[in-house]
């Protein structure tokens, strides 16, 4: 059952990565609203990090079959 707990790690990692760009991604927003510039999205940012919690609960599925 390594492949899951690798599986889990990789996906923490991609998370986290995720995460440091959201916060990167905060600070830009703060400068364009301090520069008065249209606020950007970043829709995929969110869309990724959702696609993570989705891909996570498939995982949970996985080691609930095999356990």
């Amino acid at each position: 059952m390594q492949s899951i707990q690798d599986s889990y790690d990789t996906i923490t990692e991609y998370y986290n990565k995720t995460k440091d760009l959201e916060d990167e991604a905060d600070v830009l927003n703060n400068l364009e609203i301090l520069f008065d510039i249209q606020k950007s999205s970043y829709k995929q940012l969110r869309d990724c990090r959702a696609e993570l919690v989705l891909l996570k609960y498939t995982w949970d599925m996985v080691a609930l079959v095999q356990y």
